[in-house]
């Protein structure tokens, strides 16, 4: 069942855990090819303050799940001064890079049910300023 939940531990970190079902059954070559494309997003410098750290991963011949641990301090600059602009540019922009993700495994492998609203499929092309 497709999920998009925050879960949050209110004085360290949140979650973001992502689960979209295919629209075909994968084998084993299909599952690889999506860990390298999730491997391309995690290694890419672009998204490497965006991405969180790695904390669960499910790849089967239905399912993709993952889940993105967020130290609350990482949304933060390391300036006191950060502007609430600044705090809600770098959220949307972290939920954008997920977004992303999910658009470039589904142009090979058609997600069928997702959580995500229907035009999530524009962000395989991200904003410069990420």
């Amino acid at each position: 069942m497709p999920k998009f939940d925050f879960i949050e531990d209110a004085e360290n970190y949140f979650d973001v855990e992502a689960e979209a079902e295919f629209g075909k059954s994968l084998d084993n070559f299909d599952a690889a090819k999506i860990l390298t494309m999730i491997l391309d997003v995690l290694a890419h410098p672009k998204f490497k303050h965006l991405t969180g750290i790695l904390v669960g991963l499910e790849v089967n011949e239905t399912i993709f799940k993952v889940r993105f641990r967020y130290l609350h301090s990482t949304l933060k600059t390391s300036s006191s001064n950060i502007t609430s602009q600044e705090s809600e540019d770098r959220s949307r922009q972290t939920m954008q890079v997920i977004f992303y993700l999910f658009a470039k495994i589904d142009t090979l492998y058609t997600l069928e049910n997702t959580p995500f609203p229907p035009d999530f499929r524009k962000f395989l092309s991200l904003p410069d300023e990420i």
